[in-house]
Order: structure tokens, then sequence, then C-alpha cells
């Protein structure tokens, strides 16, 4: 018998994605996808019907059956062709995107692959896939989505799989596993390459001007015109490279800018779109560039006392290193913090109203450890870290005590705080500490004997 599964295989580069459905059988011609919807929507309402690790288990057994089907040899066929960009010679700015009822799974059945470019990939909108899922759109596809009573293609898109494509305001929006990179390394390596290749092949580039009206600016590539701008149009000349519209100051041939060097991409927002940035290197920056990351690699020759190559590894060791540490401080803090709670415990039991806890070295979040163990009781406890100038400090207790007493204590420290049921904040004298705490047992005093 032969198995359909719903699944799309894919890749991305230089900004486009490529869809392929593969289905996979054991008859000696090989059946279309669309031929045997019947069957592909069999299956995948019985996966419908799967719990997570039922799904998991019959996706490897479709897989492995897959895999013996012969896909493995298309795959390897696809690593080993050549990189190429997009053919930007079709029209001059962005095609639209195509919408559900227009998409290129509806209008040829039997399309298997389909180069697309990815107009946005952002979180999923459901909570409870914050972080796990994300929502891509493509400008076409040949993933069907939902609608009419059949189930939507599943499969990938640029190495990550779809889960499920659901028609959303019109738009056929794919929610994958993992968010798509704008550049895969092994892509990002092959471009680096053809860009040089074509540096020293030494291309002419050669500017000329076309009237605001000629029919040639419809076929030329730009990102559109700014405002304002008057008279002829500039165009440059990449002599069998590319044709576009700029006016910046260009090199003669591309032989001038000696070398270029890829360095990464990064996603940028700008005015709700997302934009992939590339960061590269380009003639005698190269070569600077180079300089600063040897003379860095040399220190941290010394400093780590290993060959470049076991860098990494050096620094593994260290940040687990430091891991264990702080965990093993933490619990000692909390010994501490445990030891002192019941000193003070033991002088709020004997009558003190009004108890302190300074600490030279500490933080924040040990004063909040020392008042979390304090609270609960009808005392007030002044913790201050530092000194014995600038410092922190936090006085916490009955909300109403607090509230009333903690700008005075950070007057007396020359410091300025606030918060609900805790005042803390910076001091720039916390050795007047004894100052302080006897403002609030006087304080307290004077509520005592009020009538």
């Amino acid at each position: 018998s032969s198995v359909f599964p719903p699944a799309v295989f894919s890749r991305i580069h230089c900004g486009t994605a490529s869809l392929e459905p593969h289905l996979a059988g054991h008859s000696a011609k090989r059946p279309s996808f669309r031929s045997f919807s019947v069957a592909c929507l069999a299956v995948c309402a019985n996966v419908r019907r799967f719990s997570r690790a039922a799904l998991k288990r019959r996706f490897n057994q479709v897989r492995s059956i897959r895999d013996l089907a012969g896909i493995a040899m298309a795959v390897e066929a696809k690593e080993n062709a050549s990189f190429e960009p997009p053919d930007r010679s079709q029209s001059g700015g962005e095609a639209e995107v195509a919408k559900c009822g227009a998409l290129r799974c509806q209008k040829d059945s039997y399309l298997q692959t389909l180069h697309s470019r990815v107009t946005s990939c952002v979180p999923s909108r459901e909570k409870k896939e914050k972080g796990q899922v994300w929502e891509v759109c493509l400008q076409d596809t040949v993933l069907f989505p939902e609608g009419g009573g059949q189930p939507c293609d599943l499969g990938t898109v640029g190495g990550a799989n779809v889960l499920r494509v659901v028609n959303i305001d019109g738009d056929a929006v794919h929610f994958v596993d993992a968010p798509l990179e704008e550049l895969r390394p092994e892509e990002l390596q092959r471009l680096e390459q053809r860009t040089n290749e074509a540096i020293w092949e030494g291309h002419p580039v050669t500017p000329r001007w076309i009237a605001q009206d000629s029919e040639e600016v419809e076929k030329i590539r730009c990102r559109g015109l700014p405002e304002g701008v008057v008279g002829p149009l500039r165009v440059l000349e990449f002599e069998g490279i590319d044709t576009n519209l700029c006016c910046g100051t260009h090199v003669k041939s591309t032989a001038h800018l000696s070398r270029v060097k890829l360095l990464h991409t990064e996603r940028v927002r700008d005015r709700g779109k997302t934009h992939v940035r590339l960061h590269f290197a380009a003639g005698d920056r190269v070569l600077r560039f180079l300089d600063v990351v040897w003379q860095r690699q040399l220190q941290l020759n010394s400093l780590l006392a290993v060959a470049p190559d076991g860098h990494i590894a050096a620094v593994e060791a260290l940040l687990t290193t430091k891991k264990e540490q702080t965990k093993e401080v933490k619990s000692l803090l909390e010994e501490v913090v445990d030891f002192t709670a019941q000193r003070l415990k033991q002088r709020a039991a004997e009558g003190e109203k009004v108890l302190d806890v300074h600490r030279e070295k500490g933080d924040m979040d040990l004063m909040k450890m020392f008042a979390a163990a304090m609270d609960g009781l009808d005392v007030l406890l002044l913790t201050t870290c530092g000194g014995p100038d600038a410092g922190t400090f936090m006085l916490s207790g009955p909300p109403d005590l607090v509230a009333e007493l903690g700008p005075k204590v950070g007057a007396i420290l020359e410091g300025r705080g606030g918060g609900k049921g805790r005042y803390q904040g910076k001091a720039e004298k916390i050795s007047n500490r004894p100052e302080a705490l006897d403002m609030l047992r006087k304080s307290l005093a004077d509520r005592a004997s009020a009538p």
C-alpha cells in the first residue's frame, strides 16, 4: 500500500522561501499530490485525532517510509545545487501578496515546488504558543489553508515544521515551530563567495540618466522615489549584474571594492514591518577588522591559557563553575539570613520594637530576604548595606508605620526611596544609621505614651 503524508519540506535563502510537498509511495510510478487528495484528507483527519506523543510516533513512521522511497536523493540534489539570487528582472517594485482563493496551490493543484518571499514572521498570537510557535506569511504558497471542509496542508517552510495553515482575513498564515532564519550560514558563505567573484571579475559600474516619465522606470528595481524628486533619474548599471535607481556615489568598477566580508544579519522593525539588515565589511576595512579580531584572540589566548580552538570550551567551563558557585553562595546567604533572623526574633520576644541589620556587602535582594524572614512580627526592621557613605536601605514592618517613618529615615540617611509595605532606596550617608534608629525608637515611644 502507499502512504501519502500531508508534508512539505522546504528551505529559505536570500529572502525567499522554497516550499516542496512530497508524497512517498511504494508503487513504481510516483503518484501526484493532488490526484490523491482524498487519501491525503484521510491521513490529515487521522493525525488530528492522535495525542501529541502518538502524533510524533506516526510522523516518525511516515518519515521513515518517505526516506525509503528515495526522497533523500532529491534532498542531496538540492544541497548540491548552486546558489542563485532571486530574479528581480520581472518587476521594479514589490509583487502583490496572493490572497486566499488565488493562491498558487489553487491555481495549480499539481504544483509541488515554489520559491516565495517571506513577508512577515512574528510570534503566534495565541498566548499558550508564545515562544514556541511563529506566524509566517509568504508572498504566495503551495500549502492550502484549511477551509471548505478540506484540512490544511502540512510540512516545512524554511526548515521549520508547519503545524497548520489558516485563512486569517484573506491571508494564508503558516504556523511554524521555529522562527525563520533570514540567511542560513551556508547560504551566507555562498553569497559571500559569489559577491567576491563578482568583485574580482571587475564589472564596470556606469551611471546614466532617464526622464521620470520614461517607460524604463517601471522595469528598473527601486524601493520607491522619495518625495520632492525633480528632474532626470539616475540609473546605475552594474554590467552583467544589476540595474537600479540610485543617486549615491559609486566606484567605477567592482574590482575597486577589493573584497567583501559578510558578517551577520539581524531583524529590525521599521514602521510596523520587519526587515533584515545585513552587516558587512568591504575594502581595507576587512583587513582592519581582521587585525582587531587577531589582537583580541591573542589576548584571549593569554587570559584563558589555551589555544584559539579551546576558547569556547574554556569559557563554557568558567560559566559552569560560576553558575555552581552562585548557587552555593545563595545557599550560604539563606543560612546567614536564617541565623540572623533567629537572633532578631529573640530580641523581638524580649520586647524590642526597633531592630536593625547592617551588611557592608549586600544588595536589595539580600535586604528583601531579611524583611521576608521578619514578616508578621509587630516590629520595625531597618536593613542597610554598604557605607560608610553611599549604600542602600530598607525599612519594613507594619505598613502604617513604614509609610509614616520611611521618608524620615531616608532624610536622615540623605537618601530617597519609596514603596508600599517596605520603604527602600539609596542613601549617601549610611553612617547616620544610629540617628535613624534613635528617631524610630523615639517615634514609637511617643506613640505609646500618647493618650
